[in-house]
């Protein structure tokens, strides 16, 4: 996949008629910052104010109004190989310590293989300092595919999807992180307990990338990569297993 250039903001200009029951669109192209190499993840600081990933293990900060476009410093670094790298970020604002909390998911290579990481570091101007490890990965393979690392932070409960690394049996394995859906509890005050604070939401996902919050409904939905076919589209509910590789609609 070649890589994306330049980030995209989208404006939607809706035209009404009267006597119609269609909804009109016409979708207006604006260029926002400079180019990106495979830009991944992004998350707002604020209304004018991205921060976005690079596969590769960087951050940028962009002023949507100016396009001024900032690397962030202080990334650890990541194995970013195949389809691993630095994935997928989200912002939580501290307001009663005044604080920017940036979570960021990303693969490493450790002595025993390939793996997935979850950080927890401060924004401060255009570093990120006080990086605490929040999540590592219980299933280490040679494997550079299928990370998952899409994440969604919703109140003190911090989401995030794994894939199942190219091994497509452990995604039914209980006992292991791929191919699931896992909940962290955070402890707003301090680091998240490994291990104690961790629980697989749901099992039975190939490569779930997307991950939302239906604010009407506050039900999950996420959507996943299928092989030749097959993709999904889930409202995930806990304890439940999605099927995969026993039950698809793909080769």
């Amino acid at each position: 996949m070649s890589a994306l250039k330049f980030f995209i903001s989208i404006t939607f200009v809706f035209v009404f008629f009267i006597n119609s029951p269609y909804l009109y669109a016409t979708v207006l192209l604006e260029r926002v910052g400079q180019p990106l190499q495979y830009p991944w993840g992004m998350d707002f600081l604020s209304h004018d104010e991205l921060l976005i990933t690079e596969r590769p293990g960087r951050i940028v900060k962009v002023v949507i109004s100016t396009g001024k476009t900032t690397l962030v410093t202080g990334v650890p670094k990541v194995f970013a190989r195949g389809q691993g790298g630095l994935l997928d970020v989200v912002v939580d604002k501290n307001d009663k310590e005044k604080e920017t909390n940036v979570y960021f998911c990303y693969s490493f290579r450790g002595p025993k293989g390939i793996g997935t990481a979850i950080d927890k570091g401060v924004l401060k101007e255009n570093k990120i300092i006080n990086i605490k490890s929040v999540f590592i990965s219980n299933h280490l393979l040679n494997s550079r595919k299928h990370f998952g690392c899409r994440l969604l932070l919703i109140k003190d409960n911090l989401f995030a999807t794994l894939g199942d690394r190219g091994k497509r049996d452990s995604a039914q394995d209980e006992q292991n992180h791929s191919g699931s859906v896992i909940r962290i509890l955070l402890n707003k005050g301090g680091k998240s307990k490994l291990l104690k604070d961790i629980t697989i939401f749901s099992i039975g996902h190939r490569n779930p990338q997307g991950l939302a919050l239906n604010p009407n409904t506050n039900q999950i939905w996420s959507h996943e990569h299928g092989p030749k076919g097959g993709d999904e589209i889930n409202i995930l509910k806990k304890g439940k297993n999605y099927g995969w590789q026993i039950i698809t609609s793909g080769k």
